[in-house]
């Protein structure tokens, strides 16, 4: 059995990535719960035209957290590539391209039927 403790693994530039997403974390509720301020998290998860949660958005923003962490640990370990950050460049710009280009095209399409 390994005595491995989690504390063992935490070193300062963990404390301080972990620090700066708590930080992260605590603006982002400040920025929504101020009516002064233009943001909303619950842009973040839910369909705009139905009000309720999508499947759509909840998974782009989980990937996108994973991907991020990915990039993040694999940097600090000093085996970031230039594929590996191509490739989390790519996903990110194409998928959003993909969503513009859909929308679109569902727009256009909504527009000739009626």
């Amino acid at each position: 059995m390994s005595n491995l403790n989690a504390l063992d693994s935490l070193t300062f530039d963990s404390i301080l990535l972990l620090f700066c997403a708590v930080v992260g974390v605590i603006t982002a509720i400040k920025w929504h719960l101020d009516p002064n301020f233009n943001f909303n998290l619950q842009d973040l998860l839910l369909d705009h035209g139905t009000k309720k949660l999508s499947l759509h958005k909840i998974g782009q923003f989980f990937a996108l957290m994973v991907s991020t962490w990915i990039l993040i640990h694999e940097t600090r370990l000093g085996r970031l590539t230039e594929f590996l950050f191509t490739g989390y460049m790519a996903i990110w710009s194409g998928s959003n391209l993909m969503s513009k280009y859909l929308d679109n095209k569902k727009q256009k399409e909504s527009d000739h039927e009626q």
